[in-house]
């Protein structure tokens, strides 16, 4: 769901609310809360607005205010979500060479190193479900990346040793 949506869902959750305020209200909070939108989408909000079916406000208290809990829990967990995609950038930045000149060339433009986290964190988030849609494992550009060796590296702490091609031959 986009900002502008949320925003009114979140702030004016019944068509009259929308009615009310009208299209130069819209407009101002269009600006004041940078939600980007156009005269044709304020057109269409307040069409759907004057042509929705619904019960009163004072009867749909009780249902917008368990609207208004949900959307809260949302905007929690979309934050966990910013902040576990973060944390795992920061881990592929740090351990992971094959993520390393992608990392590498979004420096070079001047991003930040907190963007530069979400990107790699969005990045893995795709290849994992490439890998998942696919049933094939990570296949790195990078000559020195052997997936046999990097699966041992993790279960070296095991007995579960997959043996490289050098080990067998």
């Amino acid at each position: 769901m986009g900002k502008s949506s949320l925003f009114f869902i979140q702030h004016y959750p019944h068509p009259s609310q929308v009615l009310e305020i009208g299209e130069i209200g819209i407009l101002k909070l269009s600006k004041e809360h940078n939600l980007k939108l156009r005269q044709t989408t304020i057109q269409k909000l307040l069409y759907a607005a004057n042509q929705a079916l619904s019960h009163s406000l004072e009867e749909l208290s009780s249902k917008i205010l368990i609207l208004s809990m949900k959307l809260q829990d949302l905007e929690r967990l979309n934050k966990n979500i910013s902040d576990l995609e973060r944390e795992v950038g920061r881990c592929l930045y740090m351990h992971n060479k094959g993520l390393k000149p992608f990392a590498e060339r979004l420096k070079e433009k001047g991003k930040h190193a907190r963007k530069v986290f979400i990107a790699l964190g969005n990045k893995f988030l795709k290849i994992a479900f490439a890998m998942i849609r696919d049933k094939q494992p990570f296949m790195s550009k990078q000559t020195d990346f052997h997936v046999l060796h990097e699966i041992n590296k993790k279960l070296s702490y095991t007995c579960l040793i997959i043996p490289t091609t050098e080990q067998i031959n």
